[in-house]
């Protein structure tokens, strides 16, 4: 369990804050549950060099800190266990500036396949200045506002922005 909550940390690290790309609700606070979890997870470790009573006294309490500070993450990073986020942000992910719209509507086709898994992005502005983007809730009320919006020139994406809910 408690490896699992390790990796599953290590990952998110890696792929969140690997291309500056930050969705967290409190990057701070994400941080934080990152190093407490951490120093607990490592006086979890030494604890079981312990024998005896002092073993269970350090044990028990660093594993509530872990498996607090994951659960206090998992719910700033809404992403680590929501597959709807983890899909729409490799649609943003995906979209490079120079796209034609053509291309960016195909991307969202390759990754939101009618009959798929998840509901494809509703398109909320498509214009000749600006093409924008919503997440589709499916089957929950919250969070459905994450936005991805897109500047146009010539039919191509000058830049794009990511708005979480």
């Amino acid at each position: 369990m408690i490896s699992y909550v390790a990796l599953l940390g290590l990952g998110a690290l890696a792929v969140e804050w690997g291309d500056g790309f930050d969705t967290s609700l409190s990057a701070g606070l994400s941080w934080g549950c990152y190093a407490i979890g951490g120093i607990a997870f490592g006086v979890l470790l030494a604890g079981f060099r312990s024998r005896g009573w002092r073993r269970w006294s350090v044990v028990l309490p660093s594993a509530a800190v872990v498996l607090a500070s994951a659960n206090v993450f998992a719910a700033l990073n809404v992403w680590v266990i929501d597959a709807r986020f983890r899909a729409y942000r490799s649609f943003y992910r995906g979209i490079e500036a120079g796209m034609s719209r053509e291309q960016v509507f195909g991307l969202r086709d390759t990754l939101y396949p009618r009959g798929g898994d998840r509901m494809r992005p509703t398109v909320a502005e498509d214009s000749a200045r600006q093409l924008w983007f919503f997440m589709d809730p499916e089957d929950s009320a919250e969070p459905n506002c994450e936005g991805i919006f897109l500047s146009m020139s010539g039919g191509r994406v000058r830049e794009k922005s990511y708005s979480p809910d």
